[in-house]
């Protein structure tokens, strides 16, 4: 029998990369919504500029923050698409041997 002290180290270790995983999620959760909400402030800006002063070249920053913000969209959605088709799949089977040849019987053989 397994000593139960490798067992405890082997679970504890199995929490730990566990934890780590989750907090690496976690960090990429924190950096999207950061990179999300500087593009947002970058929109209300170029907003409330051209709000306050309607030059074509506020309007121009305006629609570039417009793009700008679209691309991301279309980033993250792009992603989350890709997240949600991977967990749609199922994981491949592995492969299994191969079926042996059955020898046939005919009707009136002797075999």
């Amino acid at each position: 029998m397994r000593d139960p002290r490798t067992r405890m180290e082997a679970a504890r270790s199995r929490r730990e990369g566990r934890a780590r995983l989750e907090a690496a999620r976690l960090r990429d959760q924190v950096e999207i919504l950061d990179l999300c909400a500087a593009e947002q402030d970058k929109l209300a800006a170029a907003r409330e500029a051209y709000e306050a002063d309607p030059t074509p070249e506020t309007l121009a920053a305006y629609e570039q923050a417009q793009r700008d913000m679209y691309e991301l969209r279309g980033w993250l959605r792009a992603g989350a698409q890709d997240a949600a088709a991977r967990a749609a799949t199922p994981a491949p089977k592995p492969a299994g041997r191969e079926p042996r040849a059955r020898a046939r019987r005919t009707v009136g053989s002797d075999s």
